[in-house]
């Protein structure tokens, strides 16, 4: 079973706001961590607070102090999981639930009463950035669905084969391919910027570990959606080569024999 979590975007920082949703969304509840440290990740730190009910006092009157606060739910295995705040650097934060797969619909609803509508996203495996701009581009990427159904992933996929004019090289391309599950799914896929773009794994190449990715939407400013890349750069900063069409990227990859051989870009 999956765990989703749901965020949204306040304007308001204020402990009795923040307060106001933990009694109304995880009245049983305990902290997730023994001290917060300040500034995060620093080494030693200025100071630690050991209560979130003081951090949240902190943050309340530090407007562009960044962080991160977390709560659990102390009834195991009910919606929500946990509770989270995430503190912006500039005067905003974004609230976050971890719920249940198959319950991420009902919450998405309540958490709409709570947060600015139009900044509801749900994800899974994935962090808020530190500015509401940032944030809201990430809210573009996800949206406010999962698709849970990958049956419209296939099609497209299937579509772009088809669409590859050689037999020989359709079929030896096909004997490649990745049938998407949520689990294969790419959160992380950026570019220089550090925008991240929602993403499959489609095919496997095979030789040197690389694999072909298909970016919904299309990928960084040339909007181009097949992207070839090294399956251990999930989670950096590859340097991408990114193509308009499938046949375009086999083509380049020089992993295929007969008429997909070409010379490799890099």
């Amino acid at each position: 079973m999956d765990v989703f979590t749901i965020y949204g975007l306040l304007n308001d920082r204020s402990k009795t706001t923040a307060l106001a949703f933990l009694d109304r969304y995880m009245p049983d509840r305990e902290q997730s961590a023994a001290e917060y440290e300040f500034p995060r990740f620093s080494r030693p730190p200025d100071f630690l607070l050991f209560d979130y009910l003081d951090v949240l006092d902190y943050l309340e009157e530090h407007l562009r102090t960044p962080y991160a606060l977390y709560l659990r739910n102390t009834k195991c295995d009910i919606s929500p999981i946990n509770a989270m705040f995430f503190f912006t650097s500039d005067e905003h934060v974004i609230y976050g639930l971890d719920v249940l797969d198959r319950e991420y619909e009902q919450w998405r609803e309540e958490m709409r009463k709570i947060v600015l509508p139009e900044t509801i996203c749900v994800c899974w495996e994935a962090f808020p950035p530190e500015t509401k701009l940032e944030y809201l581009e990430m809210c573009r990427q996800w949206g406010d669905t999962i698709v849970t159904d990958t049956s419209k992933i296939e099609h497209i996929v299937e579509c772009a084969l088809e669409a590859i004019q050689d037999i020989e090289g359709r079929e030896r391309v096909r004997a490649t391919r990745i049938i998407p599950t949520k689990t294969q799914r790419i959160h992380t896929v950026r570019n220089r910027e550090k925008v991240n773009y929602i993403a499959w794994e489609v095919f496997d190449c095979g030789e040197d570990d690389n694999i072909i990715i298909y970016v919904p939407g299309g990928y960084d400013k040339d909007g181009y959606p097949w992207v070839l890349s090294g399956k251990n750069e999930k989670f950096s900063e590859p340097q991408y080569s990114v193509y308009r069409s499938l046949e375009e990227c086999v083509r380049d990859t020089g992993y295929y024999d007969g008429p997909f051989t070409g010379k490799r870009r890099w």
